[in-house]
């Protein structure tokens, strides 16, 4: 996987990204920034018999996790930050979104589902006003193992 560009050399890259309905790339709007992303995985713990030893067992990784803080300080922003909020609140369920920040890219995330949402709130008296979202890595349904059907003894499997 390649190295993501220096934030200070390329800060636009570093502006999180999801895929419009246009099907283009669209930056949030504001100061948006990825925040706490990280990837956790499964262990099986298992204690030893004196203070030292043990053992783990890995179990596969979880789903990815972040947050997305957008902050915004100018009018404009603000009612941007509002029709963004609306319109993910608007949706029943949890809708998939395609999503590009360097961060993510490193840990392999391209795609999420916002699982908690904040509406935009004041931060002191400076004038700026941010909403978080927080994000899982979309992971598709598991299938079912559907079992075989046991054929009956004498049949012949073609």
């Amino acid at each position: 996987m390649p190295t993501p560009p220096y934030p200070y050399d390329k800060p636009d890259a570093w502006v999180p990204r999801v895929r419009g309905t246009s099907g283009s790339w669209v930056p949030l709007p504001g100061d948006s920034r990825i925040k706490g992303a990280r990837l956790k995985w499964k262990l099986d713990k298992a204690g030893g018999a004196g203070v030292d030893g043990g053992s783990i067992n890995g179990q596969g990784r979880e789903l990815a996790e972040w947050d997305i803080e957008i902050r915004t300080w100018d009018r404009d922003g603000y009612e941007l930050l509002c029709k963004l909020v609306s319109a993910i609140a608007a949706n029943d369920k949890a809708k998939v979104y395609d999503v590009y920040h360097p961060q993510l890219e490193l840990l392999g995330v391209r795609r999420m589902v916002i699982e908690e949402m904040s509406p935009p709130e004041p931060e002191g008296t400076g004038g700026w006003f941010s909403a978080r979202l927080h994000c899982v890595r979309w992971a598709p349904p598991t299938k079912k193992n559907v079992a075989a059907k046991p054929v009956p003894v004498g049949t012949i499997v073609a």
